[in-house]
């Protein structure tokens, strides 16, 4: 098979992504390589290891998860149960990457500490103000939205 004489990082992240999302922290770069279609001294001309090109790929924004954003801009919405529904279904998306990262970066002392942040604190903490304020609104039981 022929190689791209040119392929952007987005596209080797995506492969990367791909790889560790489904052999973990056991996949090789050699896979990644394979994946995205490049030789493994392509990587290491862009991430100087293995574990840097892990947390570039598998990297999570700081910013609001797009399925918070979601809740937010659709709080007081009258169909309470489609925007629940539709939220659920971008959560879902959004932790399948934020799980298996999780996962492996606590499991590796070497990650950086910049890679252990809670990210999945502040995405709880806007579900339980939502459910708070359908509760204020008498959409939903009385119950405590923390938990």
């Amino acid at each position: 098979m022929a190689r791209p004489t040119h392929i952007d990082n987005e596209q080797l992240l995506k492969a990367a992504r791909a790889v560790f999302q489904e052999r973990g922290a056991v996949a090789t770069t050699a896979e990644v390589a394979e994946r995205a279609g490049v030789s493994e001294g392509s990587l290491y001309n862009r991430f100087k290891n293995k574990q840097a090109l892990f947390e570039a790929a598998m990297a999570i924004q700081d910013v609001p998860p797009d399925w918070v954003l979601y809740l937010v801009e659709h709080l007081g919405d009258n169909d309470l149960r489609h925007t629940l529904e539709t939220a659920g279904l971008m959560a879902l998306a959004y932790f399948r990457n934020v799980v298996p990262y999780s996962t492996m970066t606590w499991s590796n002392r070497s990650a950086s500490q910049s890679t252990r942040r809670p990210h999945t604190v502040a995405a709880t903490m806007a579900l339980a103000e939502l459910f708070q304020q359908e509760i204020e609104r008498g959409r939903l039981r009385a119950l405590n939205p923390v938990v």
